[in-house]
């Protein structure tokens, strides 16, 4: 009898901003039709509903119609460190025939989807010094530069801010292109750009001209910045200009690049241009 592997994860993002919550993050309430809380959808919602299949299996039929093999596990939102390793060591009790991965969605009750693959992440952190200590703006802005400047200047690089390419060489090497059979099947998904205004509250969307919008939140490779830390973001003025800035940014292809190419090639870039940055 085949074996199917089932993955799924109960660990969440943080629920920070908690101020921002209109409900508990983490006491579940119903409005509507609709369940608020935190995993909700990312993803102990999913896996619930594959628990409840297999017990509904079950009370209805009394077994299977194939082996089962469920593997749960809590640091998916922090790179699943653990679950490297225990790959590893656990090959035997994980050998399966399909793998089942839970963590996905689908457009409406009415309208399932099978997701049959995913795009790579590769998250980066790069720092920023220009200088020894910190420097008094009055005496010493306009002299030398302000590492904040210099990151801005940087970070707007990375990207053309009329087509939405990314700029950094190789970004978009081996990546596969997708063929008109695929294409014809993200056309049929109904699903309008009118949606994802409604969905994102953004004024107007955006991301790489040429490709639909379906295309860009799936299967194009994309680039986005998630923090920069450093700075005086307390009440009042400190007008100080200080020596190291860090922001830390994401990188999503399709498919999967060879692990270490595209973190070097941001690297190069990074290092190579003329706003340099330390790593």
């Amino acid at each position: 009898m085949p074996t199917l592997l089932i993955y799924g994860h109960y660990d969440v993002q943080p629920a920070d901003p908690l101020a921002e919550w209109r409900t508990p993050p983490f006491t579940p309430i119903i409005i509507g039709d609709d369940l608020y809380v935190r995993s909700a959808s990312d993803n102990k919602g999913q896996v619930m509903a594959v628990m409840a299949a297999l017990v509904a299996w079950l009370q209805t039929s009394g077994r299977l119609p194939v082996n089962v093999k469920l593997l749960i596990e809590g640091e998916e939102e922090v790179s699943s460190t653990a679950l490297h390793h225990f790959v590893v060591a656990a090959a035997g009790r994980l050998h399966c025939d399909a793998v089942l991965f839970v963590d996905s969605m689908m457009l409406s009750p009415q309208w399932p989807l099978i997701l049959y693959g995913t795009r790579g992440n590769c998250y980066l952190e790069v720092t920023m010094r220009r200088l020894a200590t910190d420097l008094h703006s009055g005496t010493f802005g306009g002299v030398v530069d302000n590492p904040f400047n210099v990151l801005v200047r940087l970070l707007t690089a990375l990207q053309d801010g009329d087509t939405g390419r990314v700029l950094v060489s190789g970004f978009y090497h081996n990546v596969r292109e997708v063929d008109d059979a695929e294409c014809a099947l993200i056309t049929q998904l109904p699903v309008s750009e009118q949606a994802w205004l409604a969905l994102t509250g953004t004024p107007a969307l955006s991301g790489e001209t040429g490709c639909a919008v379906l295309e860009r939140a799936s299967i194009r490779p994309t680039l986005d910045i998630h923090g920069i830390g450093g700075g005086f973001t307390g009440p009042g003025k400190k007008t100080v200009i200080q020596p190291k800035r860090q922001p830390s940014s994401q990188c999503d292809w399709f498919p999967c690049k060879p692990r270490m190419r595209l973190p070097n090639s941001c690297m190069r870039f990074c290092s190579g241009s003329r706003h340099r940055a330390s790593r």
